[in-house]
């Protein structure tokens, strides 16, 4: 693959028929009518939201889902059809170009509906909407109580009824902590519950969801209308082997020097060679995501082989020990997430060096780190 983008440094590659396969795996799983709603925001984790969300288009998913409004414009502009659903919360000044572009809107309070009320009502047209509540997160939503409707969520519902602009096309909320069983049954009846109670005063849901990547592996029996499918996609944090990762992450060696036993390696010489060694400085650093925590304690894979790092992570570049890979050469193809012979690396290995999750891991990866599609093995 190097020969082939020759004069890039540090690259990522992303197979397209892994996003395929992971997508179908996942619908083998769900329960009666339940679909995918597809998480493609942060740049679908940095994997290149349009390329996936076409890919995944192309498969039958029909419903995707992102942060803010500026990413869903994004898979709008690029020819991305279907339901798109704006997870955050909205300000007014983006609500012309939501409801011009079809996207669905989050309401979590009954500020945020009045203010889109409002503004339909004004300009005449027609709002998707999908109602956040907070189940136990605490981070949006109105409340959800178990038995107890709001007087937030009452007034709300009145506000909807009187104003046929309103189309509430879904309600969800979000379990925090899949670990405590107990809890995440109590979220669920806060949520249910809620709906109920909602249903009763006249307002009718599409869709309901709570459960993301992990919960629909956990939980099927929350699946409900939709799930939240994020990281699981991206073959990550997910605990099934028919889950594949997606991203290979690579660079190359840039230049090879030997030290002497005694001989210091990088800023503050923060590494002191115990012996005489090989060292290889990879055209990698910080800049392009690689996490600074890896300093002195991950490692890369060269010619199938681990190559300790040593040294401190710089900007652009990153040491590495290759004394027991005799034949490693500048010009090598350096592995630092994915496959090298019978060695890997993951984003979930370096996000526990690094005391983070694989999330951040993918999320950091700079812009300058050139990206390459995989699809039909080509």
């Amino acid at each position: 693959m190097v020969k082939e983008i020759e004069g890039y440094s540090a690259y990522v590659e992303i197979d397209l028929d892994r996003v395929e396969h992971n997508y179908k795996t996942a619908r083998e799983k769900l329960r009666g009518n339940t679909d995918i709603l597809a998480i493609v925001k942060a740049d679908a984790y940095n994997h290149g939201a349009v390329r996936v969300a076409s890919k995944l288009y192309s498969c039958g998913a029909r419903y995707f889902a992102v942060a803010n409004t500026s990413e869903a414009l994004e898979l709008r502009d690029n020819g991305i059809g279907g339901t798109i659903l704006v997870l955050g919360p909205m300000f007014p000044p983006n609500y012309s170009a939501a409801i011009r572009n079809d996207i669905s809107i989050t309401v979590d309070s009954l500020q945020s509906l009045k203010s889109l009320s409002e503004y339909v009502s004004e300009k005449g047209v027609s709002a998707r909407m999908h109602i956040a509540l907070n189940s136990g997160m605490n981070r949006i939503g109105f409340m959800a109580h178990k038995g107890i409707l709001s007087d937030e969520l009452k007034q709300s519902a009145e506000i909807i009824k009187n104003n046929n602009l309103l189309i509430t096309e879904g309600i969800f909320s979000h379990f925090c902590n899949y670990a405590d069983e107990e809890f995440t049954k109590t979220q669920f009846a806060r949520f249910s519950e809620t709906v109920s109670m909602l249903e009763e005063l006249g307002l009718n849901f599409k869709f309901k969801h709570m459960c993301s990547s992990t919960g629909t592996l956990k939980y099927p029996e929350y699946h409900l209308d939709l799930v939240r499918y994020g990281i699981a996609l991206y073959g990550c944090e997910y605990d099934d082997e028919d889950v594949l990762p997606v991203m290979s992450f690579k660079s190359r060696i840039n230049h090879v020097t030997c030290i002497k036993k005694g001989e210091g390696v990088g800023y503050g010489q923060t590494y002191i060679a115990e012996r005489d060694m090989k060292i290889a400085t990879v055209s990698v650093g910080y800049a392009d995501g690689y996490n600074r925590l890896l300093s002195n304690c991950g490692y890369m894979l060269v010619r199938g082989k681990k190559a300790p790092i040593i040294g401190r992570v710089c900007m652009d570049m990153t040491m590495i020990d290759i004394s027991g890979i005799n034949d490693a050469a500048v010009g090598d193809t350096v592995t630092l997430i994915g496959c090298d012979g019978k060695e890997s690396i993951t984003a979930e290995q370096l996000a526990e060096i690094c005391g983070t999750i694989s999330y951040e891991i993918l999320c950091n990866l700079g812009k300058r780190v050139n990206r390459v599609y995989i699809e039909k093995n080509k």
